[in-house]
């Protein structure tokens, strides 16, 4: 079970801190952020200062829910993270990739001969 959360999670072996929330998911605090692992699929997703947390260095017994398990409050070096576990949604929309131009930003390199001389063929 460790090497997968380790792994999965990106936890790096230490959990600072764990809760389960109303709906059976466990909410991991580790040293490079939040994780929720869902028990019956075995799938982490992962949350991090990207996501609006402010800390990536949780504090040890740093992370409460409260009494009905409606928010979670995870203290750090920076300050206090509180959110709603039933109130993070996943984006399903995946946007397209459009490539509008490219550009060679590689300098051109010369043929040897081709210095800036006309070459004139025998004529």
């Amino acid at each position: 079970m460790n090497t997968i959360w380790n792994r999965k999670a990106g936890t790096d072996g230490y959990i600072i801190g764990i809760q389960e929330d109303k709906q059976g998911f466990l909410w991991l605090v580790h040293k490079n952020g939040i994780s929720r692992f869902c028990p019956e699929t075995g799938k982490f997703k992962n949350y991090d200062s990207r996501d609006g947390l402010l800390n990536h260095g949780f504090n040890p017994n740093a992370f409460i829910s409260s009494k009905s398990k409606a928010a979670f409050y995870a203290g750090g070096k920076n300050g206090l993270s509180l959110f709603y576990p039933d109130s993070i949604r996943e984006n399903p929309f995946i946007p397209a990739v459009i490539i509008s131009s490219l550009k060679n930003t590689t300098p051109r390199r010369q043929n040897p001969g081709d210095e800036g001389e006309r070459h004139n063929p025998p004529g």
